[in-house]
């Protein structure tokens, strides 16, 4: 659930690129709602609206919400508010899926055993080349 002070389209992405669209409600003050939600990490976006009272027109800046982490089981209640003017607000950084961090922690672990294996190959060869200056030292 959230809310915008004016009826706005309201569209849920997934990184997969599938979305829902909803509208908000100003009856209810702008709420909104999604239902049958997955589980992820998703992008929201409020698109750019108009308000018109007393005959003057009031401009909503469209607005692009990243990293919105749904969980299981939980509501998700938060409120935005839209700001005056045009062009896109873009809010939050970028956020990375449980599984992208296992694989990059997975792929350090490799490097570092990489590394160890190196320093130890390395140390073996300078102890060659100690052995061979002392031999030729003794000749």
């Amino acid at each position: 659930m959230g809310g915008t002070s004016n009826g706005a389209y309201v569209i849920l992405r997934d990184s997969d690129g599938g979305k829902q669209k909803t509208s908000t409600d100003i009856q209810l003050g702008g709420y909104f709602s999604f239902l049958d939600v997955v589980p992820g990490i998703y992008d929201l976006f409020i698109e750019q609206t108009e308000t018109c009272q007393d005959n003057k027109k009031t401009q909503y800046r469209a607005q692009h919400i990243i990293g919105v982490v749904v969980e299981p089981g939980k509501q998700l209640n938060f409120e935005l508010r839209v700001n005056e003017g045009t062009g896109l607000e873009t809010i939050g950084d970028p956020v990375f899926e449980k599984d992208d961090v296992i694989f990059i922690s997975e792929k350090i672990r490799i490097l570092e055993a990489q590394i160890i294996e190196l320093r130890t190959m390395l140390e073996a060869s300078d102890s060659l080349v100690e052995s061979a200056n002392e031999k030729t030292e003794d000749e």
